[in-house]
């Protein structure tokens, strides 16, 4: 297998959460060379200008990965439950530039928004954009 789309990438990542759990070997090998773990778990190569960066979510500080500007959602995609929310931010992403810009520059401001709730004071969100060159 060669280069991913969005949505592999995204089965994939939903696959390693749940070995993650399970393998804490795994775990360190994923965050110090996730290119490898790539190749040796999925058999897949990325290109030497590809930069993957492991990003760990906390209880008190999390990542919102947006997807490149260029993706879009597809009709057939059926998000886990696990997965909804951050597909909904993703779509709306995708389908809102002002909100993405607002992701960007005050993640946690726009999360208030699309949920229409205050989160913790203590929470943390880093907001973090794929491109054809970055992949987390």
């Amino acid at each position: 297998m060669s280069m991913l789309d969005h949505a592999m990438r995204q089965t994939i990542a939903a696959q390693l959460r749940t070995r993650l759990i399970r393998n804490r070997a795994l775990r360190q090998r994923l965050l110090a060379n996730p290119k490898a773990v790539l190749a040796e778990e999925f058999d897949v190569q990325t290109p030497d200008d590809l930069r993957v960066t492991v990003v760990e979510n906390t209880p008190f500080h999390q990542y919102l990965s947006l997807p490149a500007q260029s993706w879009q959602p597809t009709a057939d995609a059926q998000p886990t439950a696990a997965d909804e929310f951050e597909h909904l931010v993703m779509q709306r992403a995708a389908q809102d530039e002002t909100f993405r810009q607002q992701a960007l520059a005050d993640p946690k401001g726009a999360l208030e928004g699309l949920l229409h709730f205050k989160l913790p004071a203590q929470m943390q969100i880093t907001a973090v954009e794929e491109t054809p060159q970055a992949w987390y």
